[in-house]
């Protein structure tokens, strides 16, 4: 018992001791205690996390594909951390029918989507650029060409699919573009692109047919 009460009294000793420099330290005219600054509290995985927005709207992108323009509409939206960092997932379609001139009477059906990164640069200025790259995987296929509904009973039949039915393509597409803030969430950009098409496994069309340049049209709801 008399070595516990030791030990307790030696415990209350050294923390006096070690808590006594602290106090000398004070000085007379110091503040009162309710104006003195406190420390910051101790670091946690929230703690630095960055300010978050958003952004989605519609895009159109357009190039060409066997010499014939192209059209691609489709959808962005993702988050964007400390207002220079967006990620997140887009996906477009070909619109319009593109004629493939290796099998006649068959048009290209392109489908694709995946992971959008986006650097921001100066987003508070009126004008102001950024540098994206989509990845992702696409749906390849072509098939018989819209019959005209006027067309005669009689007529030629309608060309057998030449994808069978489906084929899984993989798309890399960096981006820069230009973009004005119209209001506080509405933004109209403006770019390029370059799109790196790999996968295709066919006789009648080539990656390179389907890899090029393109413009695009965006239209954002944006609040960062």
């Amino acid at each position: 018992m008399i070595r516990f009460e030791r030990t307790v009294w030696w415990s209350i000793g050294l923390l006096l001791l070690a808590s006594a420099p602290a106090v000398a330290q004070i000085p007379e005219d110091a503040a009162p205690a309710d104006t003195i600054e406190t420390r910051p509290g101790p670091a946690t995985l929230l703690s630095g996390m960055p300010e978050m927005g958003f952004y989605a709207g519609p895009f159109s992108r357009f190039g060409y594909v066997e010499n014939q323009l192209a059209v691609y509409p489709g959808m962005r939206l993702g988050v964007v951390l400390g207002r220079t960092l967006a990620i997140g997932l887009s996906g477009g379609l070909l619109a319009n029918h593109i004629a493939l001139d290796s099998i006649p009477g068959n048009d290209l059906s392109l489908e694709y989507g995946g992971l959008e990164l986006e650097g921001i640069i100066g987003s508070d200025h009126l004008i102001h650029g950024s540098v994206r790259a989509l990845i992702g995987p696409g749906l390849l296929s072509a098939g018989p060409a819209p019959v005209d509904a006027e067309a005669p009973a009689g007529g030629e039949a309608a060309a057998e699919p030449a994808l069978a039915p489906s084929e899984l393509i993989l798309i890399f597409e960096p981006a820069a573009e230009l973009t004005l803030n119209v209001s506080r969430m509405l933004r109209f950009s403006f770019g390029a692109s370059h799109r790196i098409v790999r996968s295709v496994d066919s006789p009648h069309i080539a990656n390179d047919d389907l890899s090029g340049w393109l413009g695009s049209f965006a239209i954002k709801i944006a609040a960062y």
